[in-house]
């Protein structure tokens, strides 16, 4: 931000540097850990009066040199040059507050190239005594190297007390300092035993050969024995949070993790096979297969170090893109681009938007991330985003995933950003195609005031019903509507029918479960069995059949009854028909009949963030490309093998594990809306919208009510997003459920500024109360707010509540998210068809003085509920 960017491209993404500097590392630790093997092996030569043996030390000697000196420097100065462009602000602090580390470093290595020199060129002209001094010089010297880089490499990943006092010492001398050292002068030996088996295995003599192989390899082995020892030292030297990382935490550092200890045997193994009789052939093969083995070894390992110091060059300190922590607040108040020194554009505009996010990217991102690079390319990682998915992942970066600085700068930076990665370089478009919705026809039944005697009311459980339609890969809710019914004998005092009658019901044509839920159905029962599907909720009814009557809801009912969105030939459409009709019991004549919606949606907008297109007709459903990237970024982040169920068709249904009776999982509605939550936050409604079916541009409308038509929303009874995750994680943490912490800490509330008032619900069991806003079931004074007012237990939410007769306040008021009157995409009454059919007005039943509906004489009193006339 305060240095001019190198702009690499394709080279970007930290590819020269981790190229550049895994040699470095390597041939650096070849050079500590060789000299000692050199001294020690001379001196060895000598005591045994050994020839072969000297000789052996003067040729290894050579070749030491030549690559220390010449590879070794080279790389030194090419990470410099590299650090000090790509990451010129970490480059200054390092230099400034550590300038007699690293002059004394430069003194040690001056002495480094001197002894060597004189160690090699002086071999066959000095005393052996005297020559082993130089030996020894130069070990320490290389040895010191290792120590003065080592305090400051560690300083970075483990600045300790320095964050808060400045202090050189308390910088140098940091908790991962000793650990570090250690382990990295263990490994020198190790890797200097490597590099001699490389020199060992050429000699032409056999004997001698075999002899300085079985010499060199336990140089390889009592080290490599003794490292995992240190590396656990090292490791809980290490903050809580970067071991957090470095074992569970970044999916980027696990395989790393995994590579150090499958190499760790393998490597032990060569080493023994060395040892052994083994053919010459067979032993040089082995010989550079460890070559190459260490290496990955060693870059596995320093890919590990400095990946946990994520988000930060200098932990707790400075950003990976060269921010300072401590400017972040002010820099999100002037912005990004204000505060940069080395930008085109200082402001945004309608007409740059794209050259700015140009801007921002090389600031943020480009220090990380490539443009079509080998390494860290920003495309493929960005590919499935759309501009809404791709603005969410940036204003959630920082939290759930650390090993990402937090996006530093305006929401309007932000966006523009977003537009430069989904559209300027993905070139994708951010105009959403138009639905078009033909109203489909519609019969009301008859109803003859003068002469029926019942009235028949339906109704469904839920205003709306998600399913997901991507059963190869997994289930979030399968197909099964709750649809309930109520039959009233007309009178001056109606009667409420609970016996004596059978009332059916009959799916409107065409709306038949296609194969691919029948498949699950069939699945469900294989995998899960009858037990497992009655406590998720699974017994389901068939698309026609007899309603059963229930004494708990005073209502005859049919259970998940598996209705879909598609017609067979009509397309989609989320508000199927269902047929109710009543008749005495043994007899075929109607006495009653009516229709109902039971709507049911597969428009979950997974697709904003995970990619791919909707499934069906370009309008709805989980595409596979879409169900894939979930179950794909749930096992990166959460460690489980769902794909691995998938690929063998055995796709998973979420509430298997994310029950409400879980004991260590998050239910399902807290996990969804708690991890969503923190990338959805500081916006309105439109943030339930993305995966709740309720846009009004979209294909299902599902908030078509009185409600909406008034101008409430989501927020209005649920709150904003990041309270209404609230709510629901402080009833796991209740529970005793960990996981909830982090994510509740991670989320800042909005209706309360300190999160403390929010009380916590349990999902599908304490819901928004209307009497918060309906007080004494009076017309509400605007504006309103039903949030954190929650209803007491299952008996008291609006689905299930009744008057005091025992007549559901759903089957004259409607459902959820569509009281009457309601308006509907697909049929403005297609909703309102029993008010219609009874009082031939879409309003509440009985509104509007029509008690007649079911009284037979005039009423003078509210009987249902106060205030009622």
């Amino acid at each position: 931000m305060d240095y001019p960017i190198w702009e690499l491209n394709r080279a970007g993404g930290g590819f020269l540097i981790a190229l550049i500097a895994s040699i470095h590392v390597y041939v650096a630790h070849f050079a500590i850990g060789g000299g000692l093997f050199l001294v020690l092996t001379e001196k060895k030569g000598y005591k045994e009066q050994s020839q072969f043996i000297i000789d052996f030390v003067k040729f290894h000697a050579k070749w030491f040199m030549m690559i220390s000196m010449v590879l070794g420097g080279l790389t030194g100065v090419g990470i410099w040059f590299c650090i000090s462009i790509l990451s010129p602000m970490a480059t200054s602090i390092l230099i400034h507050h550590f300038v007699f580390a690293w002059a004394s470093e430069w003194v040690c290595f001056t002495g480094e190239i001197i002894a060597l020199i004189l160690y090699y060129k002086r071999f066959d002209y000095m005393e052996p005594s005297a020559h082993q001094k130089i030996g020894w010089f130069y070990f320490i010297f290389a040895w010191l190297s290792l120590f003065f880089v080592n305090g400051i490499i560690t300083f970075m990943l483990t600045p300790g007390q320095w964050i808060y006092t400045g202090n050189f010492w308390h910088g140098f001398f940091n908790p991962s300092f000793i650990p570090s050292l250690l382990f990295r002068t263990n490994l020198a030996l190790m890797i200097a035993g490597i590099f001699a088996l490389i020199t060992a295995v050429y000699i032409p003599t056999k004997h001698e050969r075999d002899y300085l192989i079985h010499y060199c390899a336990k140089w390889l082995i009592i080290p490599l024995i003794a490292l995992p020892i240190f590396a656990h030292f090292y490791f809980h030297s290490l903050p809580g949070e970067t071991k957090w990382l470095i074992q569970k935490g970044s999916p980027e550092i696990f395989p790393f993790v995994q590579i150090m200890i499958g190499l760790t045997p393998i490597i032990l193994i060569i080493g023994i096979i060395m040892i052994l009789k083994t053919s010459d052939d067979i032993k040089k093969v082995l010989t550079w297969g460890v070559l190459i083995f260490g290496f990955i070894y060693i870059g596995s390992f320093e890919y590990i170090r400095e990946a946990s110091r994520r988000p930060y060059l200098i932990s707790g300190y400075l950003y990976s893109n060269g921010i300072k922590k401590q400017k972040v607040d002010d820099i999100n108040q002037e912005g990004i681009l204000h505060a940069a020194k080395w930008v085109t554009h200082k402001t945004i505009t309608d007409n740059n938007q794209l050259e700015a996010g140009k801007d921002i990217f090389r600031i943020e991102c480009s220090s990380c991330h490539s443009i079509g690079g080998i390494m860290n390319d920003i495309k493929p990682l960005t590919q499935k985003y759309s501009l809404y998915g791709m603005d969410a992942f940036l204003s959630g970066m920082g939290g759930l995933n650390t090993y990402m600085p937090p996006f530093i700068g305006t929401k309007e930076e932000r966006i523009a950003l977003s537009q430069y990665i989904v559209e300027g370089l993905h070139h994708k478009s951010n105009i959403q195609k138009s639905v078009d919705i033909k109203e489909w026809p519609l019969e009301i039944p008859l109803f003859n005031s003068q002469s029926d005697d019942y009235i028949l009311l339906a109704w469904s459980q839920r205003g709306m019903q998600m399913i997901s339609d991507c059963s190869a890969q997994f289930v979030i809710q399968p197909p099964g509507n709750d649809i309930f019914s109520q039959m009233i004998r007309r009178g001056r005092i109606p009667e409420l029918i609970i016996d004596d009658f059978t009332i059916t019901y009959e799916i409107e044509p065409g709306f038949e479960s296609p194969s691919q839920f029948i498949d699950f159905w069939r699945y469900v029962n294989t995998i899960y069995g009858k037990r497992i599907q009655e406590n998720l909720g699974l017994s389901q009814s068939g698309l026609s059949g007899q309603m059963v009557f229930k004494n708990e809801a005073i209502a005859f009912a049919a259970d998940q009854i598996p209705i879909i969105p598609y017609h067979s030939q009509k397309g989609y459409n989320p508000y199927p028909l269902i047929n109710i009709n009543a008749k005495a019991k043994d007899s075929k004549k109607k006495i009653a009949t009516t229709r109902m919606v039971s709507s049911v949606s597969t428009e979950m907008g997974c697709k904003t963030c995970h990619g791919g297109s909707w499934a069906f007709n370009d309008q709805a459903g989980i595409e596979k490309q879409t169900a894939i990237d979930i179950l794909t970024v749930h096992d990166r982040k959460n460690q489980t093998d769902l794909m691995v169920s998938a690929r063998k068709q055995q796709p998973i249904m979420c509430r298997s594990c994310h029950d409400e009776s879980s004991q260590t999982h998050l239910n399902l509605s807290t996990a969804i809306h708690g991890v969503h939550a923190y990338y959805l936050s500081n916006r309105g409604s439109d943030a339930c919208l993305q995966c709740h079916p309720g846009q009004t541009s979209g294909p299902s409308g599902a908030l078509r009510g009185v409600h909406m038509q008034i101008g409430l929303d989501c927020i209005t009874c649920h709150g904003h997003m990041e309270d209404h995750a609230i709510s629901l994680l402080k009833n796991e943490l209740q529970q005793q459920k960990n996981h909830a912490s982090r994510l509740i800490t991670l989320i800042v509330p909005r209706a309360y500024s300190d999160g403390e008032t929010i009380l916590p619900r349990r999902p599908w069991e304490q819901e928004p109360d209307c009497l918060t806003c309906h007080i004494n079931y009076d017309t509400p004074n605007m504006p309103v707010s039903a949030f954190n007012r929650w209803t007491e237990g299952k008996d008291y939410l609006y689905q299930n509540r009744t008057d005091e007769v025992g007549i559901h306040c759903a089957a004259c008021h409607g459902v959820a998210h569509a009281i009457y009157p309601t308006i509907n995409s697909y049929g403005e009454n297609r909703d309102n068809i029993q008010p219609i059919q009874y009082q031939k007005i879409p309003a509440c039943i009985g509104s509007y003085n029509n008690c007649s509906v079911c009284h037979k004489v005039e009423m003078e009193n509210s009987i249902h509920h106060p205030n009622m006339k």
